[in-house]
């Protein structure tokens, strides 16, 4: 009896925490990951669940973190791969030209440089429903 009593008391209180858990990721998803002192610009799962382990202690693993996303309709939205049509030829060049500037000084004097890049990969919410697929309209 007392250890039936136990494993429902334990229960409410996973219940408890997974309830704030999933509330704090919630809001931490919809942050700039750098307001939280990392100098990564955006969060990945496997990033969610470490921060969530540092804030509060409870492991999880990125597809956890994934799993709970994906039914509070959160999608991850993946940077396009080229925008190399829409950019300007000449500005493209300049900007080619310095950045092997700045990696030739980088392996000179490594301590006196970091190159850093910024994707369009991030965690939005879903807001539309998916359509319906291989539906007969006849």
């Amino acid at each position: 009896m007392a250890f039936w009593g136990c494993h429902v008391l334990k229960c409410k209180v996973l219940l408890r925490d997974s309830t704030f858990l999933i509330n704090l990721l919630l809001k931490i998803v919809d942050e700039d990951p750098k307001e939280f002192g990392y100098e990564f610009g955006r969060w990945t799962a496997a990033r969610l669940a470490e921060h969530l382990e540092k804030e509060t202690g409870i492991k999880l693993s990125g597809s956890q973190v994934r799993r709970i996303l994906r039914r509070k309709k959160y999608v991850y939205i993946w940077a396009k791969y080229s925008l190399e049509d829409n950019q300007d030829k000449e500005l493209r060049k300049a900007f080619k030209g310095k950045l092997y500037e700045y990696l030739k000084l980088g392996k000179e004097k490594p301590e006196s440089i970091q190159v850093w890049f910024w994707d369009g990969a991030v965690w939005r919410r879903r807001f539309a429903t998916q359509p319906l697929m291989n539906v007969d309209l006849v």
